[in-house]
Protein backbone atom coordinates (compact mmCIF):
# COMPACT_ATOMS: atom_id res chain seq x y z
CA UNK A 1 0.00 0.00 0.00
CA UNK A 2 1.36 3.61 -0.90
CA UNK A 3 0.64 6.33 1.94
CA UNK A 4 0.31 10.02 0.80
CA UNK A 5 1.96 12.55 3.23
CA UNK A 6 -0.62 15.20 4.18
CA UNK A 7 0.31 18.27 4.69
CA UNK A 8 -1.81 21.35 6.78
CA UNK A 9 -1.86 23.33 3.52
CA UNK A 10 -4.22 20.43 1.83
CA UNK A 11 -6.62 20.58 4.38
CA UNK A 12 -9.30 23.37 3.85
CA UNK A 13 -9.44 26.08 5.94
CA UNK A 14 -6.08 25.02 7.86
CA UNK A 15 -2.55 26.37 8.28
CA UNK A 16 0.56 26.30 6.25
CA UNK A 17 3.63 25.30 7.24
CA UNK A 18 6.58 27.00 5.08
CA UNK A 19 8.57 24.24 4.69
CA UNK A 20 6.15 22.86 2.81
CA UNK A 21 7.10 25.33 0.31
CA UNK A 22 10.45 24.47 0.15
CA UNK A 23 11.94 26.35 2.60
CA UNK A 24 14.99 25.53 4.03
CA UNK A 25 15.78 27.44 7.26
CA UNK A 26 19.33 26.54 7.27
CA UNK A 27 20.88 29.90 8.08
CA UNK A 28 22.16 29.77 4.36
CA UNK A 29 19.26 29.36 1.72
CA UNK A 30 17.56 32.38 0.22
CA UNK A 31 14.14 31.40 1.36
CA UNK A 32 12.48 34.73 0.11
CA UNK A 33 9.80 32.91 -2.36
CA UNK A 34 9.22 29.76 -0.01
CA UNK A 35 7.95 32.30 2.46
CA UNK A 36 6.11 34.95 0.31
CA UNK A 37 4.16 31.59 -1.34
CA UNK A 38 3.17 30.43 1.89
CA UNK A 39 2.40 34.38 3.21
CA UNK A 40 0.21 34.44 0.12
CA UNK A 41 -2.31 31.43 0.88
CA UNK A 42 -4.05 33.70 3.50
CA UNK A 43 -3.87 30.84 5.68
CA UNK A 44 -2.14 31.16 9.14
CA UNK A 45 1.63 30.25 8.68
CA UNK A 46 3.77 27.91 10.46
CA UNK A 47 7.58 28.50 10.79
CA UNK A 48 9.41 25.31 12.47
CA UNK A 49 12.43 23.15 12.91
CA UNK A 50 13.74 26.05 14.89
CA UNK A 51 16.07 27.20 11.66
CA UNK A 52 17.33 30.76 10.84
CA UNK A 53 15.00 31.55 7.56
CA UNK A 54 16.51 33.97 5.22
CA UNK A 55 14.88 36.70 3.14
CA UNK A 56 13.31 39.89 2.46
CA UNK A 57 10.54 42.19 0.91
CA UNK A 58 8.13 39.86 2.44
CA UNK A 59 4.72 41.08 2.10
CA UNK A 60 1.52 40.08 4.50
CA UNK A 61 -1.74 41.37 2.54
CA UNK A 62 -4.48 39.11 3.45
CA UNK A 63 -6.62 40.38 6.82
CA UNK A 64 -6.46 38.46 9.23
CA UNK A 65 -3.89 36.15 8.74
CA UNK A 66 -1.30 35.05 11.48
CA UNK A 67 2.45 33.63 11.71
CA UNK A 68 3.45 31.60 14.32
CA UNK A 69 6.88 30.30 15.38
CA UNK A 70 7.97 27.48 16.92
CA UNK A 71 10.63 26.85 19.05
CA UNK A 72 13.69 29.76 17.92
CA UNK A 73 12.95 30.04 14.94
CA UNK A 74 14.29 33.36 13.31
CA UNK A 75 13.28 34.85 10.24
CA UNK A 76 16.60 36.75 9.28
CA UNK A 77 17.05 39.65 6.19
CA UNK A 78 19.51 38.93 3.15
CA UNK A 79 18.82 41.93 1.36
CA UNK A 80 18.03 45.68 1.77
CA UNK A 81 14.29 46.94 2.29
CA UNK A 82 12.15 45.90 4.90
CA UNK A 83 12.66 42.62 6.30
CA UNK A 84 8.45 42.40 6.45
CA UNK A 85 5.56 44.56 5.53
CA UNK A 86 2.22 44.13 6.84
CA UNK A 87 -0.20 45.67 4.43
CA UNK A 88 -3.35 43.75 5.79
CA UNK A 89 -6.37 44.54 9.00
CA UNK A 90 -5.73 42.53 12.08
CA UNK A 91 -2.64 40.48 11.83
CA UNK A 92 -1.03 38.62 14.45
CA UNK A 93 2.56 36.76 14.84
CA UNK A 94 3.33 34.75 17.90
CA UNK A 95 6.48 34.22 19.49
CA UNK A 96 8.40 35.57 16.08
CA UNK A 97 11.79 36.84 16.03
CA UNK A 98 13.21 38.90 13.14
CA UNK A 99 16.72 39.76 13.01
CA UNK A 100 17.70 42.82 10.59
CA UNK A 101 21.59 41.69 10.12
CA UNK A 102 22.42 45.67 9.99
CA UNK A 103 26.20 45.24 9.41
CA UNK A 104 25.11 44.28 6.00
CA UNK A 105 21.66 45.36 5.17
CA UNK A 106 19.64 48.67 5.26
CA UNK A 107 16.02 49.21 5.95
CA UNK A 108 13.57 48.50 8.72
CA UNK A 109 12.78 45.18 9.77
CA UNK A 110 8.75 45.28 10.43
CA UNK A 111 6.81 47.93 8.22
CA UNK A 112 2.99 47.79 9.55
CA UNK A 113 1.10 50.24 7.08
CA UNK A 114 -3.17 49.04 7.75
CA UNK A 115 -4.81 49.30 11.49
CA UNK A 116 -4.31 46.59 14.33
CA UNK A 117 -0.85 44.47 14.32
CA UNK A 118 -0.54 42.21 17.19
CA UNK A 119 2.81 41.19 18.00
CA UNK A 120 2.86 38.65 21.06
CA UNK A 121 5.81 37.66 22.82
CA UNK A 122 8.09 38.19 19.72
CA UNK A 123 11.00 40.22 18.91
CA UNK A 124 12.94 42.73 16.48
CA UNK A 125 16.08 43.24 16.51
CA UNK A 126 19.65 44.22 14.79
CA UNK A 127 17.64 46.39 12.76
CA UNK A 128 19.47 49.50 10.61
CA UNK A 129 16.59 51.54 10.48
CA UNK A 130 12.71 50.80 12.80
CA UNK A 131 12.69 47.27 14.97
CA UNK A 132 9.19 48.26 13.84
CA UNK A 133 7.70 51.30 12.03
CA UNK A 134 3.94 51.80 12.07
CA UNK A 135 2.95 54.16 9.59
CA UNK A 136 -1.00 53.69 10.52
CA UNK A 137 -0.62 54.41 14.28
CA UNK A 138 -4.12 52.63 14.60
CA UNK A 139 -3.85 49.45 16.89
CA UNK A 140 -0.74 48.31 17.44
CA UNK A 141 -0.01 45.85 20.51
CA UNK A 142 3.06 44.60 21.25
CA UNK A 143 3.03 42.45 24.55
CA UNK A 144 6.04 40.79 26.22
CA UNK A 145 8.92 39.87 24.30
CA UNK A 146 11.10 36.66 23.65
CA UNK A 147 14.33 38.73 23.04
CA UNK A 148 14.88 42.22 22.36
CA UNK A 149 13.44 45.18 19.97
CA UNK A 150 16.59 47.19 19.07
CA UNK A 151 17.68 49.31 16.36
CA UNK A 152 21.41 49.86 15.99
CA UNK A 153 21.27 53.59 14.91
CA UNK A 154 22.43 55.45 18.19
CA UNK A 155 21.82 58.63 16.68
CA UNK A 156 19.36 61.27 18.20
CA UNK A 157 16.96 59.95 15.26
CA UNK A 158 17.17 56.46 15.73
CA UNK A 159 14.39 54.76 17.56
CA UNK A 160 13.96 50.93 18.40
CA UNK A 161 9.88 51.81 17.68
CA UNK A 162 8.04 54.43 15.73
CA UNK A 163 4.21 55.07 15.59
CA UNK A 164 2.96 57.68 13.55
CA UNK A 165 -0.20 58.07 11.08
CA UNK A 166 -3.74 58.86 11.92
CA UNK A 167 -5.28 56.17 13.96
CA UNK A 168 -6.84 56.14 17.34
CA UNK A 169 -5.03 54.12 19.69
CA UNK A 170 -1.84 51.88 20.08
CA UNK A 171 -0.36 49.77 23.23
CA UNK A 172 2.60 48.49 24.25
CA UNK A 173 3.25 45.80 27.52
CA UNK A 174 6.60 44.49 28.82
CA UNK A 175 8.78 45.92 26.43
CA UNK A 176 12.36 45.11 26.52
CA UNK A 177 15.22 46.71 24.91
CA UNK A 178 18.95 46.87 26.17
CA UNK A 179 20.07 49.92 25.00
CA UNK A 180 19.91 53.99 26.44
CA UNK A 181 19.97 54.74 22.61
CA UNK A 182 17.07 53.47 20.60
CA UNK A 183 13.74 53.93 22.42
CA UNK A 184 10.05 54.96 21.40
CA UNK A 185 9.27 57.84 18.70
CA UNK A 186 5.69 58.36 18.79
CA UNK A 187 4.22 60.84 16.33
CA UNK A 188 0.94 60.15 15.16
CA UNK A 189 -2.40 61.77 15.94
CA UNK A 190 -3.77 58.83 18.25
CA UNK A 191 -3.05 57.77 21.80
CA UNK A 192 -0.42 55.46 23.08
CA UNK A 193 -0.31 53.81 26.01
CA UNK A 194 3.22 52.29 27.22
CA UNK A 195 2.93 50.27 30.36
CA UNK A 196 5.67 48.11 32.57
CA UNK A 197 8.45 48.26 29.19
CA UNK A 198 11.92 49.02 29.35
CA UNK A 199 13.18 51.49 26.80
CA UNK A 200 15.65 53.80 25.60
CA UNK A 201 14.58 57.59 25.34
CA UNK A 202 11.33 58.50 24.34
CA UNK A 203 10.14 61.30 22.24
CA UNK A 204 6.52 62.09 22.70
CA UNK A 205 5.20 64.66 19.01
CA UNK A 206 1.65 64.53 18.56
CA UNK A 207 -1.24 62.86 18.93
CA UNK A 208 -3.73 62.48 21.45
CA UNK A 209 -1.62 61.88 24.19
CA UNK A 210 -1.55 59.10 26.21
CA UNK A 211 0.37 57.47 29.21
CA UNK A 212 3.55 55.55 30.53
CA UNK A 213 3.36 53.72 34.20
CA UNK A 214 5.05 50.96 35.59
CA UNK A 215 8.15 51.42 33.07
CA UNK A 216 12.17 52.38 32.87
CA UNK A 217 12.74 54.67 30.11
CA UNK A 218 16.66 54.44 30.41
CA UNK A 219 16.67 57.60 27.68
CA UNK A 220 16.06 61.16 27.50
CA UNK A 221 12.50 62.20 27.65
CA UNK A 222 11.20 64.82 25.15
CA UNK A 223 7.13 65.51 25.05
CA UNK A 224 5.77 68.01 22.54
CA UNK A 225 2.42 66.92 22.83
CA UNK A 226 -0.41 67.75 25.52
CA UNK A 227 -2.83 65.07 27.12
CA UNK A 228 0.26 63.00 28.60
CA UNK A 229 0.80 61.25 31.82
CA UNK A 230 3.31 59.78 33.46
CA UNK A 231 2.26 57.23 36.48
CA UNK A 232 4.54 55.30 38.83
CA UNK A 233 8.36 54.83 36.44
CA UNK A 234 11.82 55.84 36.65
CA UNK A 235 13.87 57.52 33.88
CA UNK A 236 17.65 57.75 33.84
CA UNK A 237 18.31 61.17 31.88
CA UNK A 238 16.74 64.50 31.15
CA UNK A 239 13.14 65.09 30.83
CA UNK A 240 12.16 68.05 28.66
CA UNK A 241 8.63 69.07 28.17
CA UNK A 242 7.10 71.07 25.50
CA UNK A 243 9.95 73.44 22.92
CA UNK A 244 9.43 76.66 24.73
CA UNK A 245 6.98 78.69 22.05
CA UNK A 246 4.21 75.94 21.37
CA UNK A 247 1.54 75.27 23.69
CA UNK A 248 0.92 72.20 25.44
CA UNK A 249 -1.36 71.16 28.14
CA UNK A 250 -3.03 68.52 30.17
CA UNK A 251 0.64 66.73 30.82
CA UNK A 252 0.67 65.29 34.23
CA UNK A 253 3.76 63.56 36.15
CA UNK A 254 2.34 62.12 39.29
CA UNK A 255 4.19 61.97 43.02
CA UNK A 256 5.84 57.99 41.83
CA UNK A 257 7.76 59.39 38.66
CA UNK A 258 11.60 58.97 39.30
CA UNK A 259 14.30 60.77 38.07
CA UNK A 260 17.98 59.92 38.82
CA UNK A 261 19.83 62.50 40.81
CA UNK A 262 22.10 64.84 38.42
CA UNK A 263 19.03 64.86 35.91
CA UNK A 264 17.14 67.94 34.80
CA UNK A 265 13.12 68.51 34.61
CA UNK A 266 12.61 71.13 31.77
CA UNK A 267 9.15 72.42 31.94
CA UNK A 268 9.03 74.73 29.32
CA UNK A 269 7.23 78.40 28.81
CA UNK A 270 3.54 76.99 26.42
CA UNK A 271 3.11 74.11 28.87
CA UNK A 272 -0.17 74.87 31.00
CA UNK A 273 -3.02 73.85 32.74
CA UNK A 274 -0.76 70.56 33.59
CA UNK A 275 0.03 69.31 37.07
CA UNK A 276 3.06 68.28 38.94
CA UNK A 277 2.74 66.73 41.85
CA UNK A 278 6.49 64.89 42.35
CA UNK A 279 8.51 68.48 41.96
CA UNK A 280 9.45 68.45 45.71
CA UNK A 281 10.13 64.52 45.73
CA UNK A 282 12.72 65.32 42.47
CA UNK A 283 14.47 68.49 43.90
CA UNK A 284 14.88 66.06 47.38
CA UNK A 285 16.06 63.36 45.10
CA UNK A 286 19.00 65.89 43.13
CA UNK A 287 16.97 66.65 40.43
CA UNK A 288 17.38 69.91 38.65
CA UNK A 289 13.96 71.67 38.14
CA UNK A 290 13.58 74.06 35.46
CA UNK A 291 10.46 75.96 35.18
CA UNK A 292 9.57 78.51 32.46
CA UNK A 293 8.14 81.87 33.47
CA UNK A 294 5.33 82.07 31.45
CA UNK A 295 3.54 79.01 32.28
CA UNK A 296 0.25 78.30 34.11
CA UNK A 297 0.10 74.71 35.95
CA UNK A 298 -0.80 73.40 39.19
CA UNK A 299 2.52 72.44 40.66
CA UNK A 300 2.47 70.48 44.03
CA UNK A 301 5.98 71.54 45.45
CA UNK A 302 7.53 72.19 48.95
CA UNK A 303 9.79 74.91 50.07
CA UNK A 304 12.58 75.16 47.49
CA UNK A 305 16.09 76.71 49.13
CA UNK A 306 17.19 79.92 47.25
CA UNK A 307 20.29 81.88 48.12
CA UNK A 308 19.91 85.80 47.23
CA UNK A 309 21.87 88.01 45.86
CA UNK A 310 22.25 91.09 48.66
CA UNK A 311 23.14 94.66 47.12
CA UNK A 312 23.25 97.86 48.63
CA UNK A 313 24.47 100.57 46.47
CA UNK A 314 28.37 101.80 45.39
CA UNK A 315 29.50 99.41 47.96
CA UNK A 316 27.70 95.70 48.22
CA UNK A 317 26.87 94.19 51.74
CA UNK A 318 28.44 90.57 53.08
CA UNK A 319 26.89 88.88 55.36
CA UNK A 320 30.46 87.68 56.91
CA UNK A 321 29.18 85.30 60.23
CA UNK A 322 25.63 86.34 59.98
CA UNK A 323 22.92 83.87 58.25
CA UNK A 324 21.25 84.61 55.12
CA UNK A 325 18.36 82.11 53.89
CA UNK A 326 15.73 82.53 51.59
CA UNK A 327 13.32 79.85 50.76
CA UNK A 328 10.00 80.19 47.48
CA UNK A 329 7.16 77.63 47.12
CA UNK A 330 5.24 77.77 43.58
CA UNK A 331 1.72 77.32 42.39
CA UNK A 332 1.02 77.75 39.01
CA UNK A 333 1.95 81.76 38.35
CA UNK A 334 1.50 82.01 41.93
CA UNK A 335 5.22 82.82 44.09
CA UNK A 336 5.15 83.04 47.73
CA UNK A 337 9.10 84.36 48.52
CA UNK A 338 10.58 84.66 52.16
CA UNK A 339 13.71 85.49 53.29
CA UNK A 340 15.27 86.05 56.49
CA UNK A 341 18.54 87.72 57.82
CA UNK A 342 20.73 87.65 60.68
CA UNK A 343 23.55 90.00 61.30
CA UNK A 344 27.12 89.18 62.48
CA UNK A 345 29.65 90.93 64.22
CA UNK A 346 31.68 90.66 60.69
CA UNK A 347 28.57 91.42 58.39
CA UNK A 348 28.63 94.44 56.76
CA UNK A 349 25.40 96.56 55.45
CA UNK A 350 27.16 98.76 52.17
CA UNK A 351 26.75 102.07 51.49
CA UNK A 352 25.49 104.42 49.29
CA UNK A 353 22.01 103.12 48.15
CA UNK A 354 18.74 101.00 48.77
CA UNK A 355 19.28 97.34 49.58
CA UNK A 356 17.71 94.76 46.84
CA UNK A 357 17.30 91.08 46.92
CA UNK A 358 16.84 89.16 43.57
CA UNK A 359 13.86 86.99 43.13
CA UNK A 360 14.13 83.22 42.76
CA UNK A 361 11.65 83.75 39.75
CA UNK A 362 11.13 86.59 36.97
CA UNK A 363 7.71 88.61 37.93
CA UNK A 364 5.17 88.93 35.59
CA UNK A 365 5.72 91.92 33.12
CA UNK A 366 1.80 92.18 33.27
CA UNK A 367 1.06 93.42 36.82
CA UNK A 368 3.13 96.93 37.34
CA UNK A 369 3.67 96.35 41.31
CA UNK A 370 2.75 93.77 43.68
CA UNK A 371 3.64 94.44 47.50
CA UNK A 372 4.99 92.22 50.54
CA UNK A 373 5.85 92.97 54.43
CA UNK A 374 9.06 93.16 55.83
CA UNK A 375 10.39 93.50 58.84
CA UNK A 376 13.45 95.11 60.34
CA UNK A 377 14.57 94.46 64.24
CA UNK A 378 16.90 96.77 65.59
CA UNK A 379 18.10 94.42 68.80
CA UNK A 380 17.06 95.99 72.23
CA UNK A 381 15.57 98.88 71.03
CA UNK A 382 12.07 97.83 68.39
CA UNK A 383 10.93 96.94 65.01
CA UNK A 384 9.96 99.12 62.52
CA UNK A 385 7.25 97.15 59.79
CA UNK A 386 7.99 98.18 56.44
CA UNK A 387 7.08 96.58 52.91
CA UNK A 388 8.62 94.62 50.05
CA UNK A 389 8.12 95.62 46.74
CA UNK A 390 8.71 94.05 43.33
CA UNK A 391 8.09 95.79 39.66
CA UNK A 392 6.55 94.68 36.48
CA UNK A 393 9.51 92.13 34.88
CA UNK A 394 11.11 92.66 37.80
CA UNK A 395 14.53 90.77 38.77
CA UNK A 396 14.97 92.05 42.43
CA UNK A 397 12.73 93.03 45.83
CA UNK A 398 12.95 96.33 46.98
CA UNK A 399 12.35 96.72 50.87
CA UNK A 400 11.08 100.30 53.00
CA UNK A 401 11.03 101.24 56.00
CA UNK A 402 7.65 102.14 57.41
CA UNK A 403 8.68 105.96 56.96
CA UNK A 404 8.63 105.44 53.24
CA UNK A 405 12.21 105.31 52.61
CA UNK A 406 13.67 102.30 50.90
CA UNK A 407 16.12 100.59 53.70
CA UNK A 408 19.50 101.16 53.37
CA UNK A 409 22.48 100.82 56.16
CA UNK A 410 21.32 103.67 57.80
CA UNK A 411 17.71 103.06 56.85
CA UNK A 412 14.73 102.97 59.58
CA UNK A 413 18.14 102.48 61.83
CA UNK A 414 22.15 101.93 61.59
CA UNK A 415 22.55 97.96 61.32
CA UNK A 416 24.90 96.60 63.69
CA UNK A 417 25.74 93.00 64.81
CA UNK A 418 22.76 90.87 66.09
CA UNK A 419 19.90 93.02 64.06
CA UNK A 420 17.89 91.00 61.91
CA UNK A 421 15.48 91.50 59.13
CA UNK A 422 13.38 89.46 57.22
CA UNK A 423 10.59 89.49 54.40
CA UNK A 424 7.85 87.76 52.75
CA UNK A 425 6.11 88.41 49.38
CA UNK A 426 3.04 86.71 46.84
CA UNK A 427 4.11 87.48 43.64
CA UNK A 428 2.99 86.48 40.13
CA UNK A 429 5.52 85.07 37.51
Amino acid sequence: MSLTKVHNRMIEGGSVNVLDFGAVGNGTANDTDAIQAALDTGLPVHFTGGGTYRANNLTMSTNFQTLIFSGRCVLQKNANGPLLTISARECSMYRARFDGESASFTGHNIVKSEPHLLLVGCSSYDAAGRAVLDSDGNGLRIMGTNHIYQTTDSTSTGYDIEIGGTGLYSMITNLYTSQATGGIYINGAGSVSLLGSQFGKLTWEGGFGGFVTNSRINGAVTVKAGNVAFGTSSVSANVTLGDGTTSYSQILMESGLHMQSGTTLNITNGVQDSTFDNLSHLRNNGVNVTIGSSVDNDYHDAKVSYTPTWTGGSTAPAIGNGSLSAYYTRTGRRVIYSLSLQAGSTTTFGSGGAWTFTLPIVASSVLARQIGSCLSEDAGTGWDVGASQVSASGTTITVIANSGGAITSTVPHTWAATDRFSFEIEYEV
